[in-house]
């Protein structure tokens, strides 16, 4: 008939919203109500699926939607987000991505590495695993310049 309806399955109970009414679930006391009022569910894990079989599940300390490449987790145990292939590690405060040769950004080592390459901030403020290393020129290593220039 055209009119809008939010139908949802919670513990074989079903809530529509669409006119306001609400249902509790006897299973595990979670509440629903619509959207002009406080919403509380009380569950360890929520699935909500779309039309294609695609799902969310959202638990205590985790978020997972999307497919594929395209999957995000928050994972608020390992204090790590991932985003398709890529990751933020929260705890040791890096952040990798790409496939074989990847980019890690680690900043509690001051370091970032793509593929072989390392360039080292700190103390040391180094770039290792270049392959140019074979040195001919004879002005190399000029005071007040980068040996990479």
């Amino acid at each position: 008939d055209g009119a809008k309806s939010n139908k949802s399955t919670v513990d074989n109970n079903v809530i529509d919203d669409g006119n306001g009414n609400v249902n509790t679930s006897n299973a595990t006391s979670n509440t629903i109500t619509d959207g002009t009022n406080t919403t509380a569910t009380t569950s360890s894990s929520v699935t909500v699926k779309d039309n294609a079989g695609n799902s969310t599940v959202i638990t205590k300390d985790n978020i997972t939607t999307g497919v594929g490449g395209n999957k995000i987790t928050l994972d608020g145990t390992a204090g790590k987000a991932t985003v398709g292939a890529s990751v933020v590690d929260g705890v040791n405060n890096t952040f990798t991505t790409g496939g074989a040769n990847a980019v890690k950004l680690d900043g509690v080592a001051g370091t970032i590495k793509t593929g072989t390459v390392t360039v080292t901030g700190g103390t040391t403020n180094d770039i290792t695993g270049l392959s140019n290393t074979t040195v001919t020129a004879t002005d190399f290593a000029t005071k007040g310049r980068a040996a990479t220039e």
